[in-house]
């Protein structure tokens, strides 16, 4: 038995992988297309596409690896091939192409079954009653009764293959125990060499970002600050520009065109957004900046907006990676997708990013050496549509669509250098950047790019493939000699423990280098409290406007502090952290974390206390602040009313200092070397109290936006001097 599940998932990953690529099975629609004639349903193929007449309208359906339930229906042809092996080797090939055959029979008639059920629904083509009739292509329990029907045919057809041949030899007494050490020492240098990527010495970190060709769309020589406002303040790289100046040398060009004299001063262009096209000639250069040994970072965003995919096609599509005109989503709900980084056999442009949100994507095509940096399974992939709002084409369950595991970020070795794809530019604006492992994900594409190959590179491929094929070989030398099933157990265990080296290697030789200038950080607390950081776009309405802090914790960004959002207690104090936003505070937290918070502050750090004054004494502010020996007394608090001035006594040293809002009560005290803050009426300082970080603020907001930057700049002393941390060209 454990000999099949290495192989069904080991057979799972080279099917992944497969599934990458897109193959077009265009041959399944011939086949349904004949079946439905038979059954009645007028039916036709075009563009490997089953067309079908039904009263809702013409209905086109896409096979795909998903829809075929491809990858199931192999990785269990599999594990059944594993255990036969495992009782008799004989004609071993024969019977596997046998189950093969037998296998993909029962795939083509559970669609075929699957397409007739799907006709027979109403309004398939809307929304709701769509996306229940399409799921039924993905439904769990419905693959499973097929791959049950498919176990019992596959062992019908096997045993009526061997019927009437003798028995297999029983296996030796005497095994070659050194020839399966070697299956099992050769299966871990495939794993580790496949995986493995040798580090190359790193270049000298000099990083251009593109400012000429994106117009308008995400801006990054204007520096966030605190007088800049709108849409595009925080719709722009200024942050990430600048969070990337801390470890490398980051310049924005904003007017100089590509050459060979321009490019040989750096070893990284990110080239992002491009509303307009690049000329041929600067094509040419860059190509020979990459061949040359440079990486190339090219971001795109959905449905070629603006003709931003077909212009980084240019420069991606000629290496095996093409920007699709598509938007992708979630394919049950449409949702947001989401990113989980896998535990075994990660690469090292997304080595560290452990949960990434996208928001507004496009899809890529791999073809050649191209490799996926990061795959979502069961995605939903929607068309451009030029007439739409921002090239947003058709929305809903289409069955044409493709569905299923998609490529959102991807790599290729080109020349001596090498190309990185990103396909949401969104994620990686101002106010979305730091949360998510985001930036992790920047930073590990820019290490990568920024690396020379590794001479060890081409040996670390070459035995992997030696290795392979010397165990294959081997392994079919001991099936021979009765020893199938342990030969391919071990050959697989030591390929899956290569994987692990492998991760291992790549952990601590990747590992995050420090940074080169400070990077302070501001730590929100989420966990306890009636408070939430939604994502700025696609927030849910649900949601209430004054629960909403989203805006205060990008305003921070502003005076170059990096935001960060503990979701939990444990993950509250990391070692960048200078300041911790402790926001509507509702339940006690634990005594130890009042432990470590006492002690962050005695030691430098400040710890400001954002109370609500609609929850009053029903919070817990009183309980962050009583390590400190502040007390905290509610007086005429309006009982949930917002209107009415707060009134508090704090004890303990508190001094007040002077705000411009009435209603906002803000005063600190000294404790150790570092500083507690409490500030009331949390309302005000919520997406209602400061309005939506795209906006314009009012005079009230604009204030609050003021108190915010006077006690981080003057009071904490939080705001660096000197953020001048990339120039401009």
């Amino acid at each position: 038995m454990a000999t099949a599940l290495l192989t069904a998932v080991s057979a799972d990953r080279l099917l992944a992988w497969c599934e990458e690529r897109a193959p077009r099975l265009s041959a399944a629609s011939v086949v349904a297309d004949g079946a439905l004639e038979l059954l009645g349903r007028r039916a036709g193929v075009e563009g490997g596409l089953l067309l079908i007449d039904h009263p809702d309208g013409l209905v086109a359906i896409q096979p795909s690896m998903e829809t075929l339930a491809v990858r199931p229906l192999l990785v269990f042809w599999a594990a059944w091939l594993a255990l036969v092996l495992a009782h008799d080797h004989r004609r071993a090939f024969a019977v596997a192409a046998v189950g093969l055959a037998t296998t993909l029979i029962v795939g083509m008639i559970r669609y075929v079954v699957l397409v007739f059920a799907y006709l027979e629904h109403d309004e398939i083509l809307t929304e709701s009653a769509g996306r229940g009739a399409l799921e039924l292509f993905g439904a769990g329990w419905i693959t499973t009764i097929f791959l049950i029907a498919a176990g019992l045919a596959v062992d019908r057809a096997a045993v009526i293959f061997q019927r009437g041949r003798a028995p297999g030899e029983s296996s030796p007494a005497q095994r070659p125990w050194l020839a399966l050490a070697a299956t099992c020492l050769l299966g871990w240098a495939a794993g580790l060499g496949s995986v493995f990527i040798p580090p190359g010495p790193d270049r000298a970190g000099r990083i251009l970002i593109d400012d000429r060709f994106c117009g308008v769309w995400e801006p990054t020589a204007r520096r966030l600050d605190a007088e800049w406002y709108g849409d595009f303040a925080t719709y722009s790289f200024t942050s990430l520009a600048e969070w990337l100046g801390k470890w490398f040398s980051v310049d924005v060009n904003t007017s100089r065109e590509y050459t060979d004299v321009l490019l040989m001063n750096y070893d990284v262009l990110i080239l992002k957004t491009p509303e307009t096209r690049i000329p041929d000639p600067e094509v040419e250069a860059i190509e020979r900046f990459v061949q040359r040994g440079g990486g190339l970072l090219l971001v795109g965003d959905h449905t070629n907006l603006l003709g931003m995919g077909a212009h980084l096609n240019a420069l991606s599509a000629r290496h095996g990676i093409r920007f699709l005109y598509d938007s992708v989503s979630e394919g049950k709900t449409g949702g947001f997708v989401v990113y989980e980084g896998a535990r075994l056999g990660r690469g090292v442009g997304s080595l560290h990013v452990n949960r990434l949100e996208f928001m507004t994507s496009c899809s890529l095509e791999l073809s050649g050496v191209a490799e996926s940096v990061l795959v979502v399974e069961g995605c939903r992939r929607e068309p451009h549509d030029y007439a739409g709002s921002s090239f947003f084409g058709r929305r809903g369950p289409y069955p044409d669509l493709r569905h299923g595991r998609t490529v959102l970020a991807a790599t290729a070795r080109v020349g001596h250098g090498r190309i990185a794809a990103f396909t949401d530019s969104t994620v990686w604006s101002s106010f979305a950047v730091f949360s998510h492992d985001r930036e992790k994900l920047a930073m590990d594409l820019v290490r990568m790019l920024n690396r020379a190959p590794s001479r060890f590179e081409g040996l670390a491929s070459a035995t992997a493939l030696a290795a392979a094929l010397a165990a294959t070989a081997l392994a079919v030398w001991l099936a021979g000699r009765g020893l199938a099933a342990p030969a391919l157990a071990l050959g697989l265990s030591g390929f899956w423990l290569g994987v692990v080296a492998a991760d291992a290697l790549h952990r601590s030789t990747y590992a995050l280098p420090a940074p080169n200038a400070p990077t302070p950080e501001a730590a929100f607390l989420w966990d306890g409290g009636a408070c939430a950081f939604p994502p700025v776009l696609g927030s849910p309405e649900s949601l209430p406007a004054e629960r909403s802090f989203d805006t205060l914790l990008v305003s921070v960004q502003r005076l170059g502090l990096v935001p960060r959002v503990a979701h939990e207690y444990d993950s509250l104090l990391g070692p960048d952290t200078r300041v911790v936003f402790v926001v509507a505070p509702v339940r006690p937290p634990p005594e130890r974390i009042l432990g470590q918070l006492k002690s962050f502050v005695q030691a430098g750090g400040a710890l400001v206390v954002v109370d609500d004054m609609g929850i009053g004494r029903d919070g817990s502010a009183g309980d962050f602040l009583r390590p400190f020996e502040i007390t905290v007394e509610y007086h005429a608090s309006g009982e949930g009313s917002s209107q009415t001035p707060p009134h508090v006594h704090l004890g303990g040293g508190m001094k007040p200092l002077a705000v411009p809002d009435p209603k906002t009560a803000l005063a600190s005290a000294l404790r150790g070397r570092g500083r507690v803050v409490y500030l009331s009426d949390a309302r005000s300082f919520s997406r209602r109290g400061l309005g939506h970080c795209f906006a314009h603020p009012w005079k009230a907001a604009r204030e609050r936006y003021e108190m915010i930057y006077v006690l981080l700049r003057d009071v904490l002393a939080l705001a660096p001097l000197d953020r001048r941390s990339y120039g401009i060209l």
